[in-house]
């Protein structure tokens, strides 16, 4: 998930950086691949979100349904057993949150990488 961060982090500004540019350049008068350009870059997002929060929720889901079939398995019968069970609970439920977050970075980091790439190309 780090490295998803860090190529986000990074791309993300170059991103908006070209877009601003240009649309600074164009002025009041866009050309249509401007425009398209604009139009794109608020479908991207919305749809972006969207999908973000889907994959978030279908993640929680599957973490919420294994949870309860962990709840079917026996209680631990020693000090030391319950210990070492908390422990494994606690570690599950970072790995959890860690998966949730994860999931719900994926479309993003895929839509600013592809953008970054199709906007650093030069143009003919």
């Amino acid at each position: 998930m780090a490295k998803t961060a860090l190529e986000l982090s990074a791309a993300a500004p170059l991103v908006v950086a070209h877009r601003l540019n240009r649309i600074l350049a164009a002025g009041p008068h866009m050309s249509a691949r401007d425009l398209n350009e604009c139009m794109l870059m608020g479908s991207e997002k919305i749809i972006a979100f969207y999908q973000s929060w889907g994959a978030m929720w279908l993640q929680a889901c599957q973490l919420q349904a294994n949870l309860m079939m962990s709840m079917w398995q026996p209680f631990p019968m020693t000090t030391r057993s319950a210990k070492r069970t908390w422990n494994q609970a606690v570690s599950r439920n970072t790995e959890a949150v860690a998966k949730i977050l994860s999931a719900g970075l994926k479309p993003v980091h895929a839509t600013a990488l592809s953008n970054s790439r199709r906007l650093s190309r030069k143009r003919k």
